[in-house]
């Protein structure tokens, strides 16, 4: 069935194992960032193989659908109005605010269930967290709690300001750390670095110490860092391979004629005249992924796209209604194409 993404497992395992040794010559767990493939069950059982005891995931519908001996932590502060549910499917999550603090310490004693926190500090991405500078007034307004209980202290950078981490700021993270425990009065063990972006701090030894977890999706996946567009030495980037059917093959003018009004997302379309040209039409469309976050595997260029077609220029190649196009893609290429229902998800096991 077309279209569908192949996931290369041998690919995929060996990129597990490479991170996950690497990170550990700094004393570094690896807690892989699943969101990308909506925990597929298929993928988590080889991260379990890998020795990975945690995985995370922004989505309560994934993580609940897990049945695995694995550990669970929500990446996406959790709503207020899925208390219950966040505590019943999963081990820990990042929490920012009080009143989401006391709700899951009070869930927790309802489901007779300990609960682990991971308090974010915004280190100046402006996503998530309590600010630096506001942390002790913070600390000193927490509840006493019963069953819910700091396991870590982490920090998000680099997914909506761009703000790289440093060890100038991964510092900060460290004294906020201390800080916590000293106000706890108990050890808390996770200091949690970021995510791939932190990645490239190893190679400069700039990692500070105390550092002891990372949450890694991208570097993974694709062995790509998208903040500063690495690709990384050592590992498979092709574990995902998209494959698309020509549903119709012609040569066609280059630019449209007649009255030119919006198309079907509300955008005035430009066209330049290239003259005739070999268009193909592929079966996949914005409804399913942005072609800008997919690179073809054949000479072939992208022209548009509706919500169901994707129409590419085959540059007079060799082409027939029913041959396949292959296409590797970006992260954000990659989630876009788990989470449609109409790309079929396919597991290769054999070695190629």
């Amino acid at each position: 069935m077309y279209p569908r993404l192949v996931i290369d497992m041998p690919k995929l395992s060996h990129n597990i194992g490479f991170i996950k040794q690497r990170l550990e010559k700094h004393g570094i767990n690896v807690v892989p960032v699943t969101k990308v493939f909506r925990s597929m069950p298929e993928l988590i059982q080889l991260y379990i193989e890998h020795g990975i005891e945690t995985i995370s995931d922004s989505r309560m519908e994934n993580l609940e659908q897990l049945d695995l001996p694995v550990k669970k932590l929500l990446l996406r502060l959790p709503m207020l109005s899925q208390i219950e549910r966040v505590v019943k499917g999963s081990d820990q999550a990042l929490v920012s605010e009080l009143a989401v603090i006391q709700a899951l310490d009070e869930a927790a004693v309802r489901l007779d269930k300990d609960y682990g926190l991971i308090l974010m500090i915004d280190l100046g991405d402006l996503r998530e967290g309590v600010l630096v500078e506001q942390l002790d007034q913070f600390l000193q307004d927490l509840p006493p709690l019963k069953r819910a209980r700091f396991e870590g202290i982490g920090t998000n950078l680099t997914c909506y300001g761009g703000v790289l981490p440093t060890h100038e700021n991964l510092s900060q993270l460290v004294d906020c750390h201390a800080r916590l425990e000293q106000h706890l009065d108990y050890k808390v063990p996770i200091i949690s670095g970021g995510n791939t972006s932190s990645l490239y701090l190893l190679d400069e030894d700039k990692v500070p110490k105390d550092i002891n977890m990372l949450r890694i999706g991208e570097a993974i996946v694709l062995g790509h860092d998208s903040s500063l567009n690495n690709r990384l030495p050592g590992m498979h980037h092709d574990a995902f391979t998209l494959e698309a059917e020509l549903i119709e093959v012609k040569e066609k003018p280059s630019l449209p004629w007649g009255v030119i009004g919006r198309d079907a997302f509300g955008a005035v379309p430009t066209h330049q005249d290239r003259g005739m040209m070999l268009r193909g039409i592929l079966a996949f469309g914005k409804q399913d992924v942005v072609f800008d976050y997919l690179v073809p595997n054949q000479p072939v260029e992208f022209m548009g796209a509706s919500s169901d077609h994707t129409i590419v220029d085959l540059k007079y190649g060799d082409y027939q209604v029913g041959d396949i196009l292959t296409f590797t893609m970006s992260y954000a290429g990659l989630l876009q194409l788990m989470t449609s229902d109409y790309i079929e998800k396919v597991c290769r096991y054999e070695a190629r």
